[in-house]
């Protein structure tokens, strides 16, 4: 379906916000990715971006997502020049990596732009919840604010290169963390990093972990 763009802005030096308003309202689940589809050769040019907003306007849907521009990559080379009125086709919603409905406590872990559809997750439920955030350095902080506005929230914003007044320093360590046993754990971000807290949560006896890697 074709999108509207009605929203660009860069929210830090190589991450851009895009908010899209599609023509139909279309089932969406909180850590959902959306597929697009740039057409901008003859060859298909489809990437898949977490969605960190959905809310229905009206009979439409709009849809806000944060992604990380690559340099030399042809999706990177569309986004920097798209701009705030453009058209863009959304092929539909889709992915298994989703906040479960129930009460149990929640910790969410992201690296980078992994941090955006845990900020949907986060959002939306009312259980206790944690979230973990760790990027390099200050200039790749993003959504601060939004992660200071979701009612009910512990958060730990980790920056692992440098000092920065207001986070903690060096990268998320769970070694002494203590979480109740029917604790969920959504973890999205880095492969190896993503890996790494999945393998040690499971050898703690941690059941109930959902990961999702870029």
């Amino acid at each position: 379906m074709l999108g509207h763009i009605v929203s660009y802005q860069m929210l830090n030096h190589d991450v851009v916000e895009i908010k899209i308003q599609l023509p139909q309202i279309i089932s969406y689940k909180p850590g959902q990715w959306a597929l697009i589809d740039y057409k901008v050769s003859e060859q298909p040019l489809k990437r898949a971006y977490s969605i960190a907003e959905y809310k229905i306007v009206d009979q439409n849907c709009e849809i806000t997502l944060a992604i990380k521009l690559l340099e030399g990559s042809k999706s990177g080379g569309y986004l920097k020049i798209a701009k705030q009125g453009d058209d863009i086709e959304v092929v539909g919603i889709f992915g298994h990596f989703v906040l479960q409905d129930n009460e149990n406590p929640k910790v969410f872990i992201g690296t980078g732009t992994g941090l955006v559809p845990l900020i949907a997750m986060a959002n939306m439920t009312t259980s206790d919840k944690k979230l973990y955030f760790s990027v390099s350095h200050k200039s790749d902080l993003f959504y601060i604010d939004r992660i200071q506005n979701i009612a009910n929230l512990e958060s730990h914003i980790h920056v692992s290169r440098e000092e920065v007044e207001g986070c903690e320093p060096g990268r998320i360590d769970l070694t002494a963390a203590s979480f109740p046993e029917n604790t969920e754990f959504y973890i999205c971000g880095n492969p190896a990093v993503v890996t790494a807290f999945a393998e040690t949560l499971q050898s703690r006896g941690y059941q109930k972990i959902y990961t999702e890697k870029y």
